[in-house]
């Protein structure tokens, strides 16, 4: 057995390193707000999934299944096509092809009250979401060094992933009072601003990459 050798860094100090390594970024900083922003509303809206297929879709469990399984696999469809989409037009097309199947997706979802459409409108969710993962992901290992990839990951995911339950209560709060629909049209507003303004909101990608 070999001894494990004592850390050579302080914790707080490699999480520094990493927030420090993110904000000047100008690309990763980017894209870990848009993340933050969208897992923010998306999570105000998924956390009412249950309800929104019982109350909205007036569908069983199945239904609610077949969701959850519609989105897994439009995100392995994905996976077939981020390779080629990307090679021919770029990360960041890849990534504003990404938001616009979003903004369909999100509104579809909002706006129908058919579990058919809500199935297939949730496969399209899933392309989306891979679209984004892959491509997200694969940028930001080819702009981190290999020594910053741990510190740098861990506080791109604290902070883009850090705000789902703070979206979930805000979900909540509007389905209170704004009705069922309420967080889902608004998650639909919000990627419909992204995919409309993609071209400004994606400018750093594009002058670095």
């Amino acid at each position: 057995m070999h001894a494990v050798e004592p850390a050579t860094t302080r914790l707080r100090d490699d999480m520094l390193d990493g927030v420090r390594f993110l904000r000047d970024n100008a690309v990763l900083r980017r894209l870990t707000f848009i993340l933050a922003a969208l897992n923010f509303f998306y999570f105000a809206s998924g956390s009412l999934l249950v309800l929104y297929t019982s109350d909205i879709l007036h569908s069983s469990n199945i239904t609610f299944t077949a969701l959850s399984v519609g989105s897994a696999l439009g995100t392995i469809i994905s996976r077939f096509l981020v390779s080629r989409i990307s090679n021919r037009f770029g990360p960041t097309n890849t990534i504003a092809l990404a938001l616009g199947v979003w903004a369909i997706s999100s509104v579809g979802i909002a706006a129908t009250s058919n579990k058919d459409v809500a199935v297939i409108m949730f496969v399209l969710l899933g392309v989306g979401n891979g679209l984004w993962t892959i491509t997200n992901t694969t940028l930001r290992q080819q702009l981190t060094p290999a020594r910053m990839l741990g510190r740098m990951n861990a506080a791109f995911r604290t902070v883009s992933w850090g705000v789902v339950p703070f979206g979930a209560a805000f979900g909540g709060v509007c389905a209170r009072y704004f009705g069922l629909r309420g967080p889902f049209i608004i998650f639909a507003v919000v990627m419909v601003g992204y995919a409309v303004f993609a071209k400004p909101i994606l400018r750093p990608l594009t002058k670095t990459l």
